[in-house]
């Protein structure tokens, strides 16, 4: 525990995110809580088994949908946006609880809630490598991550539970609303966008060193290398395409462990009937040991998952092969 925590506190973007997705969590699991127990003191079981399914199948239908589309938005701006209608939504519902208004706009308001919680859950996992500085900040992240959803699972309830024995549900919604205010306020975080190389060879030696080898040498090890190829066909949205692509998969998979090289090809012009890809992306590794590998671990889970924002299975196809080179 202390390993992770220590590692998290020399990221601060990371923290910040860290405590805006604990703070989420112990608000919706006690919200959770609160509607149904509000619900059963209204009308039994009968009231709470719908109210319970109403809340979920909305999220179900929307929330996939809403995040499809969040590059056009902008990751942090949707996410704090969630997080700040989620908390404005829970303090209406607990001022309507507590001035007696129709269960109706209570249960409404509370259905909206959980949309916004549907929307900033997914779009957490996608900062987290966006936020990262190395691999091991992202490891700590994910086990701080488990331990917020086991804590908000506990502590949540929990908290609702005193609540309503102080005051009933109005009250158990309006506190966590006053918690929930402080999601956006940590979830505007920084991230680190895509740079190219570095120019020179006073400030990438080992680029320096890699031109100075002899041919032969430099032949031999790329024979050895593997590629893993993708080629998007072209877009509905190419300029929603490129800014997803360029501002939040690059920098996802630029850190693909043992990534030896990274290419994309763009403007590409068919030499038969078929029409042109839009983009292809190269990426090289040393081996295909150290490829797959590279896919097993969070960030390259982190890349794959990504690729369904981009583009639908039918519209990418990727393989990977052996580079061998024929030049004498």
């Amino acid at each position: 525990m202390r390993a992770v925590i220590d590692t998290l506190s020399r990221n601060r973007s990371l923290a910040r995110l860290l405590g805006a997705f604990l703070a989420s969590s112990l608000v919706e699991y006690g919200e959770w809580i609160t509607l149904l127990v509000y619900a059963y003191h209204r009308g039994g079981a009968s009231e709470a088994g719908p109210v319970a399914i109403a809340q979920l199948l909305p999220c179900l239908a929307l929330g996939p949908m809403i995040i499809a589309h969040a590059n056009r938005f902008g990751i942090v701006r949707l996410s704090v946006s969630s997080f700040a209608g989620g908390a404005a939504l829970l303090a209406c519902c607990g001022i309507m609880i507590l001035v007696g208004a129709p269960a109706a706009l209570v249960y409404a308001g509370a259905i909206v809630y959980s949309v916004t919680t549907t929307i900033s859950r997914p779009l957490h996992y996608v900062l987290m490598p966006m936020v990262v500085k190395r691999p091991d900040e992202l490891a700590a992240a994910n086990v701080a991550t488990a331990w917020s959803k086991g804590l908000g699972a506990v502590a949540g309830p929990a908290l609702a539970g005193l609540m309503i024995s102080i005051h009933g549900p109005g009250l158990a919604c309006v506190v966590p609303a006053l918690l929930a205010c402080a999601t956006p306020l940590l979830g505007r975080v920084r991230w680190r966008r895509c740079r190219g190389p570095s120019p020179g060879p006073e400030r990438r030696p080992e680029q320096a060193r890699r031109h100075t080898r002899h041919p032969n040498e430099i032949r031999q090890k790329r024979s050895s290398m593997v590629r893993f190829l993708a080629a998007y066909d072209k877009p509905n949205d190419p300029e929603a395409f490129d800014r997803h692509y360029r501002e939040v998969h690059i920098p996802l998979a630029k850190k693909l462990p043992g990534l030896r090289r990274y290419t994309v090809s763009r403007n590409m012009a068919p030499t038969r009937d078929r029409e042109a890809y839009y983009l292809i992306a190269e990426l090289d590794w040393d081996n295909m040991t150290d490829l797959q590998h590279a896919f097993q671990t969070p960030e390259g889970r982190a890349t794959g998952d990504d690729v369904a924002n981009l583009a639908p299975k039918d519209k990418v196809r990727t393989m990977v092969y052996e580079l061998e080179d024929v030049l004498d």
